[in-house]
Formats: structure tokens, sequence, C-alpha cells
């Protein structure tokens, strides 16, 4: 069965771990996982919900480079989360730069496989599946970051994004559904080729 690794990073440390604990069931620690089916195909997904401390920065870094998609969490109720996302964001791209580096031909396999779009490929970072989620969208009178300022971001970043509510449980499931569906239905297509996603991302052709 195939794996798909997630990590889910932000300093909207609550919104984040309420997130993952309600969609997956705890694995290990901080990992967590569930089975989901996409066009009758079985996947494991496997999703990190970081820790922010020191002491494990070198096992976050990892775990970002194992990783093959990533959620980016704060609370609109608080700039301060929301500020840190690019910071977030750039880490990231800079741990996975290296990677791309050692791998001249993944970026035209992720073309191909139609996870990167053509006119992305000239920049300079690697583009990877990231989601931008906005947690407490439903505290409207405590909301400090505006729906369309996350929008600009993501699209800067060439992110998705999200709002949700993990105290209604608004698009809880949906922030990570729609996006497994589609990260998957994406590997599907390289899995009847003979190619798994890990083939693509790691070996090309």
């Amino acid at each position: 069965m195939e794996l798909l690794k997630i990590v889910a990073l932000g300093d909207a440390t609550e919104s984040k771990t309420t997130l993952v604990t309600q969609s997956y069931a705890l694995l290990i620690e901080d990992t967590y996982q569930k089975q989901v089916v996409v066009d009758g195909q079985p996947y494991t997904v496997e999703i990190k919900d970081s820790s922010g401390r020191d002491e494990h920065r070198a096992l976050l870094d990892q775990s970002i480079r194992d990783a093959e998609a990533f959620a980016l969490v704060y609370s609109v109720t608080s700039r301060e989360t929301f500020a840190r996302i690019e910071k977030h964001y750039n880490r990231i791209i800079s741990l996975k730069q290296d990677y791309y580096e050692e791998i001249p031909s993944a970026t035209e396999s992720l073309v191909r496989a139609g996870l990167v779009r053509r006119s992305s490929v000239h920049k300079t970072s690697p583009m990877i599946p990231i989601m931008i989620i906005g947690d407490n969208f439903d505290k409207v009178d405590k909301r400090e970051v505006s729906r369309d300022e996350a929008i600009r971001l993501a699209e800067r970043l060439e992110c998705k994004f999200l709002e949700t509510s993990t105290k209604t449980s608004v698009n809880v499931e949906m922030c990570f559904d729609t996006w497994e569906n589609e990260r998957l239905r994406e590997e599907g297509k390289d899995v009847r080729k003979g190619r798994t996603l890990r083939n693509v991302l790691c070996c090309g052709e």
C-alpha cells in the first residue's frame, strides 16, 4: 500500500494539533495516520504534527525532506501566526531545494505528472504541494487576518488555501480530504503506468 507523508507546520499550535487529531488516528507520539481509498486504490496517509521546540529541529528537518506534501496552519485571530507562515514556507523550500538540486530531472517529471505548472519551472525554488490553512474563521469578532489577505499570500507562494473552524468542524475534513484525493489521483495515474509518486519525486522517468 502506497504511503503519502504530510508535515503540518505553524505557530497556531492548538489549531494545528486539533486539525490533525480530528481527521487522523494517533500512530506514535506526534505522528498520525489513516487509510483512504481514491478511485478504488488504497493508500495510507501519514501526517506529522510538528513541534516548534529547538531540540526537535533536526528531526523536523528530516521529516520535511522526507515529506511529499505540507500544511501550513495559522489562526485568523492571530496576525503573528499568519506572519510566520512565510517563514515556514521558506524553511520547506530551503530544505527541499538541496533535495531537488541533487535530482535534476525531478522538476520535469513533476510537470509531466501534473503536480507542477510548467510556468513555474523557471523558478529557482522547488514547487511542492503546500496548503495554507486559516483556522478559527468562525470567530468573526476576533479576526485579525482577512480572507483576501490570506488568498493573496497563497497566490504569491502558489499554495492552495482554505479556512477552517476546528470548533464547529467546518471544512476540517475537507482541508485534508480534498487535498489528499487530488494528490493521490495524480499518484494513481503514475501507479497505473508502473510509476509511484516516490518514483516521480526521486527518480524521474
